[in-house]
């Protein structure tokens, strides 16, 4: 009789033999991914066919362990956190204002009694008692120095956190020549770096991205991760490389994500580069980036005039620009957030503007990537002089090279 052996490539290792009147076959607890089902069958002088049947297989993965619901998880715990310590701080202010509201009525009425063995004996109740609610005052300083500590402690674990998000894929090697200026307004920040390698075709490319959420400190810090994990399963999951497409994918996921009563979008511009071909392909949502030829001089690419999140736009339908423009070894991409040309500072406390900032680069794209970074930072450092900061900043400069 007839002899059936099969394997399900990606989960088995050998090949497992069929029981003889045995005509289906099983599997329980498979993880999610592709695989394909092969079978080989023998006749019944034991000889082996060399042809293989093949059925491919797909498995989704549950719900739960999709990257949506792990950033949602995240997202839920960093909330719950913050906003615990918030009401333990604002309970504190709440009674340390009404000490102190107590400690003026009594000075008060210390003030107004005339009499003066009355006030006397008042005088040395009162005293006592602006001593202990003195020492109240202290314990509860020191209460609030504490929890202001512990917050201030969170916060800075926030950031470590952040940046093991968002910041443990480096620009890639093939990238030889790069700055990045990265300085959020507080400890953690809206504005972030994002890059992938993608290899289709045989081809390797680069996907790269500057992305200035809405807000900074801890809500935009949340946002961050929201749209890191967005972008990840865009492109490695959905395979989607085009940047116009990968702006409008991630469009519809963060209004489908949050609901219309929350402000949450983002100015993103995102990159790829084909090393091999010398070319670019640009998409780019209410931010600009800028570009220095060698033949054709400094360039800046406007973006599209919505931002993504804006609800208007998902209204009239509109989708993203993808340009395309070709570079020769040696050409610069530039590509920023607002902060640094929003920044007040100088004699007249006025922004530094877009215009200036553009002429900064200009002047300065001829120059080594190492001192076009001295240059800007010790601009904006110059400008804001002891001006309080109002945005993020981020700033990346990549020297376009051979593949």
């Amino acid at each position: 009789s007839n002899k059936f052996i099969y394997k399900l490539e990606g989960f088995d290792k050998n090949w497992v033999e069929l029981p003889i009147g045995k005509h289906d076959i099983s599997y329980t607890n498979l993880p999610g991914g592709n695989y394909i089902l092969k079978i080989k069958a023998s006749n019944s002088y034991g000889l082996w066919t060399d042809y293989e049947a093949k059925l491919p297989i797909k498995v989704e993965a549950p719900f739960w362990e999709t990257t949506l619901f792990y950033a949602f998880i995240l997202i839920s715990i960093f909330g719950i956190f913050i906003s615990i310590i918030k009401y333990r701080e604002k309970s504190l202010l709440i009674k340390q204002h009404y000490l102190e509201k107590q400690l003026e009525t009594d000075e008060k009425i210390i003030e107004q009694n005339k009499d003066l063995d009355r006030l006397n004996q008042m005088l040395v109740s009162k005293n006592e008692e602006i001593l202990s609610q003195s020492e109240n005052l202290k314990h509860i300083n020191l209460e609030l120095n504490d929890k202001n500590s512990l917050i201030t402690d969170s916060i800075i674990y926030a950031n470590h956190i952040q940046k093991a998000i968002l910041f443990k894929e480096n620009i890639p090697q093939s990238v030889k020549d790069f700055f990045i200026i990265y300085k959020p307004k507080d400890i953690v920040g809206g504005d972030f770096y994002w890059h992938k390698t993608i290899i289709e075709n045989d081809e390797e490319t680069n996907l790269i991205a500057s992305v200035d959420c809405t807000g900074h400190g801890v809500p935009g810090a949340f946002i961050t991760i929201v749209v890191k994990f967005l972008l990840d399963s865009i492109v490695i999951q959905r395979k989607q490389y085009n940047p116009a497409e990968i702006l409008l994918e991630l469009h519809t996921h963060i209004i489908d994500l949050f609901p219309n009563n929350i402000d949450i979008g983002m100015d993103i511009t995102i990159c790829r580069i084909f090393t091999k071909q010398h070319f670019i392909k640009a998409a780019n949502s209410m931010q600009k980036f800028a570009f220095y030829s060698q033949q054709r001089g400094f360039e800046v690419y406007k973006g599209d005039s919505f931002s993504i999140g804006e609800t208007l736009f998902t209204k009239q339908l509109k989708k993203f620009t993808c340009k395309k423009f070709d570079y020769m070894p040696g050409d610069i991409l530039y590509l920023f957030s607002d902060g640094y040309a929003d920044q007040f500072g100088g004699k007249n406390n006025t922004k530094f503007m877009e215009s200036e900032f553009f002429k900064l680069l200009e002047s300065i794209a001829q120059e080594p990537l190492a001192y076009q970074k001295r240059i800007l930072f010790e601009t904006f450092e110059t400008w804001k002089n002891t001006m309080h900061q109002i945005d993020d900043v981020m700033i990346i400069g990549i020297k376009l090279s051979d593949c």
